[in-house]
């Protein structure tokens, strides 16, 4: 190991290129046990590599960045990295600042050091709880409309995971609706090119639908005809995993009441989730979404007949089943007397 750390300081003098190899060392996880071994009273790599994530020489900033998300990959390296607090909140600030650069390789790679980092829970709550958290966010936002496939791809899932953390209630409130966040993925969804991009919205979507606020903000947005457009696209495509993807985002969606309705009247969609209900290629996991799909979507049948009870010659009471349909919208009945509704 003192042979490891002997090659690491003599790299670090050469900046990029210990990047470089780093990175490459750093995706084995065995090798990160060892190099934390090797370094665990000073740890001057972590520190080294954001150090350089400052540096004006983009070759640098850009393998200093992948050499940290490589780091951040396996559950080793980010509890590593999350040791030392203070190096967590420096390397944030520079992701924050890296994602508005000029050169689109560097916003890649800050782009996907935080997709790295939202891989779990915990890393998630403390970008979220950081000061740079609203910048970041919006940053990300932006990216989603980026040429650079990969970096619209890293920006979609860390969106998509920092939605479905536990503190992002405030951040989607505050940020997401003023940067268009639903359109941005809705253009990301119907992009076209690349099964990866519609499969990476469609994650970033349900995670965003799954709270309540979160869905509520998608359903009033005006993209909504253009992205249930986009998941019909996706439904009918050859590729299995960008179907099963389409039909989890649709089941979200109509996870409440407020999505049922408009999935509901977009009738060609409806007939593509029939259509694969019924299709001998359509395998157990993929019809469980579009079963579910289907049952929150099924109009109500004709209910039973309403209960007269005659009290006086002027008077009775009339009552009825209460329905409770599974799309969870509210059923109501209303008399009618010489074809008037009573109040």
């Amino acid at each position: 190991m003192d042979q490891f750390c002997a090659v690491f300081d003599y790299f670090c003098r050469l900046s990029s290129t210990a990047a470089c190899i780093f990175g490459v060392l750093l995706e084995n996880e065995f090798m990160v046990l060892k190099l934390q071994k090797g370094t665990e009273e000073d740890n001057n790599l972590i520190c080294d590599l954001a150090q350089m994530l400052t540096e004006d020489e983009s070759d640098v900033v850009m393998n200093a960045a992948g050499a940290i998300a490589s780091l951040v990959e396996t559950a080793s390296g980010r509890t590593w990295f999350l040791q030392n607090q203070c190096v967590f909140n420096e390397v944030l600030e520079s992701l924050s600042l890296l994602l508005e650069n000029e050169r689109e390789n560097t916003v890649n790679s800050a782009a996907l050091v935080l997709a790295r980092l939202s891989l779990c829970e915990e890393t998630c709550e403390k970008v979220l709880s950081h000061s740079s958290a609203f910048k970041t966010f919006r940053r990300l936002a932006q990216c989603l409309s980026c040429s650079h496939k990969d970096t619209a791809m890293n920006a979609a899932f860390a969106v998509g995971r920092l939605c479905g953390s536990r503190q992002a209630k405030i951040l989607i409130l505050r940020e997401a609706k003023e940067h268009q966040l639903v359109s941005q993925l809705q253009a990301l969804l119907s992009s076209g090119p690349g099964v990866e991009m519609g499969q990476t919205a469609c994650f970033a979507l349900s995670c965003l639908a799954n709270d309540e606020d979160g869905h509520a903000l998608l359903m009033e947005s005006t993209s909504i005809p253009a992205l249930l457009d986009g998941l019909l696209q996706l439904l009918q495509s050859p590729e299995p995993d960008s179907i099963w993807f389409a039909a989890m985002t649709v089941r979200v969606l109509v996870s409440r009441p407020s999505g049922v309705v408009p999935v509901r009247m977009h009738y060609p969609l409806l007939e593509q989730l029939k259509l694969l209900s019924v299709s001998p290629s359509t395998g157990p996991e993929l019809q469980e979404e579009v079963n579910m799909c289907l049952r929150r979507l099924e109009h109500l049948s004709k209910p039973p007949p309403v209960k007269v009870t005659n009290l006086s010659s002027t008077s009775c009471t009339v009552s009825w089943e209460r329905c409770e349909p599974e799309s969870g919208l509210e059923v109501t009945y209303r008399l009618s007397f010489h074809s008037k509704m009573l109040p």
